[in-house]
């Protein structure tokens, strides 16, 4: 289960389908061998081949893996060794978010570790697959960069954005969160919308 999750968070991450398979494999094998270390209970347990399936914004991780484990009570059955194995799937669904980023006075003193935050929060979602609205709000609320009705966001210019960003005014959060949900609402066709659909507040 550790590994499906940890694969399912890792295939959002990289350029190309090819990417994002080699990162959920190698997330899924690293958490399963934390799990399951070699000799654990003098067991040799193998994660098979992860099936990873693409299709309309959504991936399909399919996990299987078996153990050889020594027995003693069961020796008097005839029983020295007995495999055992588990399956697993997870799915990691793409998804519409309006990321909005307070950048107000309040929060100048840690002003840094939100621009350092944000990047790395973004870095968590697939620039192919989901769909990302960049807003920041002070005074008022500014669309750094609009959601589109195609899958996918540049990452790059949201960083660029982010790291522009200077903290002093008023918190007029009401229209960072009125922007947000016209972005979601508005800027993408109803028949396009993703299953998940969220709005994100950093403040």
């Amino acid at each position: 289960d550790a590994a499906g999750i940890a694969a399912a968070r890792a295939v959002s991450q990289g350029a190309t389908q090819a990417d994002q398979t080699a990162n959920a494999i190698a997330a899924a094998n690293k958490f399963f061998t934390a799990n399951y270390p070699a000799g654990y209970w003098r067991s040799t347990a193998t994660l098979a081949p992860l099936v990873i399936q693409f299709e309309r914004g959504k991936a399909t991780i399919d996990l299987s893996a078996t153990a050889r484990v020594p027995v003693n009570l069961m020796g008097i059955l005839g029983f020295d060794v007995l495999t055992v194995s588990a399956v697993a799937q997870s799915v990691r669904r793409s998804v519409d978010m309006a990321f909005v980023v307070d950048t107000t006075g309040s929060m100048s003193s840690v002003g840094s570790g939100v621009i350092t935050d944000a990047k790395f929060f973004l870095s968590l979602f697939n620039a192919l697959e989901d769909r990302v609205a960049l807003i920041h709000f002070a005074y008022g609320a500014v669309v750094d960069v609009p959601v589109t009705d195609a899958r996918g966001f540049n990452r790059t210019t949201m960083n660029t954005r982010i790291n522009g960003y200077s903290f002093n005014g008023n918190t007029n959060f009401a229209e960072g969160l009125w922007n947000a949900r016209d972005q979601l609402k508005n800027k993408i066709t109803a028949a396009n919308y993703s299953s998940l659909r969220v709005i994100v507040f950093f403040s």
